[in-house]
């Protein structure tokens, strides 16, 4: 019952997760076996990441492994499952690329010279982040690679995240001028389709490309963007919530509405602090210092500025372009202004 939890979770409806990790907590309080508890705690810990609550999720991942250390010898599998879904959650949403990056390469070299390759390339993709952050797309993009070679079929949520990587790999090359559908798309929609957690990364997906497109001053990719942030509140969810808030206060800047755009950076920078996802929340707080200007925004940017390079992020300005920063605001804000206005 808990593999399934942990497996499924972020692929299949809700109402199909809950009995199951019901069943196997009740079967886990008749035996009271360690290896039983850290799976069980494995399992609660899958359910929360895929519910947005990350630190718990953390927590709980840390203790299964914990047990699994202490109490479960040759538990080789489930200690690497259990460490996998660990670093996804401190790289991909806390967003902290320094403080625990020795431990994590010390579990990548354990499984390399394990020969474990689907745990390898696990940890090479969730690392690939790291390696964005740290002012090193090209080998943030050769590690994707070789865990696809590496890592056969990977299949499901890795494959969602290579996909998002590269496109992060793109934005902060600044290489994405022209879009191109195809196999990364059909991944996204093939994937990610039947969980608000998963799905949500769909419409992230479609609103990073339309408003860098109507930016450019291709107002077909109003009613893109408009759906696709609509969608995200629609899945009620914390995570989502605050990914919105940044996408529209940078859409409703780009229709001329400064006080509005300002009030939605704020309250996504607010959302992503009480998720303690303090990389996000500095990058919204940088764009709204670039949308406020003058002498308090340039105080703004300055404390995400400093935020993020204390959290391990090298190029500040390269880095937030590539999540919330999805144009210039000289650039593009006064081109598109005409074009918006008639959209209203």
């Amino acid at each position: 019952c808990a593999v399934f939890v942990i497996a499924a979770a972020g692929h299949v409806p809700e109402s199909l997760i809950d009995p199951p990790l019901l069943l196997c907590e009740q079967l886990t309080a008749a035996t009271n076996d360690p290896f039983s508890r850290a799976l069980l705690g494995a399992a609660r810990a899958q359910r929360a990441n895929f519910k947005g609550h990350f630190l718990a999720a953390e927590a709980g991942f840390e203790h299964a492994e914990r047990i699994l250390l202490e109490s479960c010898v040759g538990a080789t599998r489930e200690l690497a499952m259990v460490r996998d879904m660990a670093v996804f959650i401190q790289y991909a949403h806390k967003g902290d690329f320094r403080t625990q990056l020795d431990r994590t390469l010390r579990w990548l070299a354990e499984a390399n010279a394990l020969r474990d390759t689907f745990h390898s390339s696990m940890l090479r993709v969730a690392h690939a982040i790291v390696w964005i952050a740290h002012d090193q797309p090209g080998r943030a993009r050769s590690e994707l690679r070789r865990a696809e070679r590496e890592g056969g079929v990977m299949g499901g949520t890795l494959d969602v995240v290579v996909a998002l990587y590269d496109d992060i790999i793109e934005r902060y090359e600044a290489t994405d001028a022209a879009r191109v559908r195809g196999p990364r798309d059909e991944i996204l929609r093939g994937h990610a389709e039947h969980t608000p957690f998963l799905s949500g990364y769909v419409h992230l997906h479609d609103t990073w490309w339309a408003l860098r497109d109507f930016a450019r001053g291709y107002a077909t990719s109003a009613a893109e963007a408009t759906a696709s942030i609509a969608n995200l509140r629609g899945f009620g969810m914390a995570v989502w919530s605050a990914v919105a808030d940044a996408l529209e206060a940078n859409w409703v800047h780009l229709l001329g509405d400064r006080e509005r755009a300002l009030g939605f950076a704020e309250a996504s920078e607010q959302g992503f602090l009480q998720l303690n996802m303090l990389c996000l929340a500095a990058c919204a707080r940088k764009r709204r210092g670039q949308i406020m200007a003058g002498v308090f925004g340039a105080r703004f940017e300055e404390e995400a500025d400093a935020e993020l390079r204390r959290l391990g992020v090298v190029d500040v300005d390269r880095w937030s372009r590539a999540y919330w920063s999805m144009y210039e605001i000289a650039a593009a804000s006064l081109p598109t202004r005409d074009s918006a206005r008639s959209l209203d």
